[in-house]
């Protein structure tokens, strides 16, 4: 039976499959601003709201308000936070599945066995950078929505401020979409039909490195989220049990 896995239809995959300075690089980068730009805007409405400077000098005195409910809320919306940053984890496995040494370009450019093989330049314009720039985009959300789920005192506002961020997350996604509808031209359209249809096989995905390793850092990062959540939730009952802290 095939494994055969699809890489992620987004701007990024378009981004992969296009020579720099085309329409769908000048795209990606005005989806992956805009992406940007709003995670930029919302640290900054988060640091006038809750002072965030004065609190990291303080001892974090913000994050110890929030009753019991709020805290479970928290340690819920961690959790899915982390298993909804697709755009990072989708990063790490198309770099590792598309590695330099691979004949990437016969996937992703429709070049034939008896070409020339891409260099490394074309490696790195091609995949590392689209890719980077995904990852970038998906840690600032990440960075966004944690620092979001543990500044609201509120569960109301904690679920509703995290899920209006996983907007900001879609974007690219959303823009893909409306591309493929050919509202943007027969050029953008097209590429997105080609981003449909390319598929990595089993023999490149057992290239990609041992499937562990490709999951470890995400169970790393989960973890350290909740030790920190941990650590400010142990903080509460301490205090909640007459303790000075």
């Amino acid at each position: 039976r095939s494994n055969n896995q699809s890489l992620p239809e987004d701007i990024f995959t378009m981004m992969m499959m296009s020579r720099p300075c085309s329409a769908s690089w000048a795209l990606g980068i005005f989806v992956w601003a805009c992406q940007m730009s709003l995670c930029f805007l919302i640290m900054i409405e988060l640091g006038h709201e809750a002072g965030i400077v004065g609190s990291f000098l303080s001892g974090y005195n913000w994050l110890t308000r929030p009753d019991a409910t709020v805290y479970i809320g928290q340690f819920i919306s961690i959790i899915f936070v982390t298993l909804a940053q697709g755009d990072m984890f989708s990063s790490v496995r198309t770099i590792q599945w598309l590695r330099k040494n691979t004949r990437w370009d016969i996937i992703l450019l429709g070049k034939e066995e008896n070409d020339d093989p891409p260099s490394t330049w074309d490696w790195i314009l091609h995949i590392l950078i689209p890719n980077v720039l995904k990852f970038i985009q998906g840690f600032a959300v990440f960075f966004v929505s944690f620092f979001i789920i543990m500044t609201r005192s509120n569960l109301l506002d904690l679920i509703k401020d995290f899920t209006s961020l996983m907007i900001v997350s879609e974007l690219d996604n959303i823009a893909f979409d409306f591309t493929a509808y050919g509202y943007l031209g027969e050029s953008l359209y097209l590429k997105t039909v080609d981003a449909q249809d390319i598929e990595i096989d089993d023999i490149a995905q057992r290239q990609g490195g041992r499937f562990i390793f490709r999951k470890l850092w995400a169970w790393v990062l989960l973890g350290l989220t909740l030790a920190i959540w941990c650590y400010f939730f142990t903080v509460y009952l301490l205090k909640l049990n007459g303790w000075r802290i």
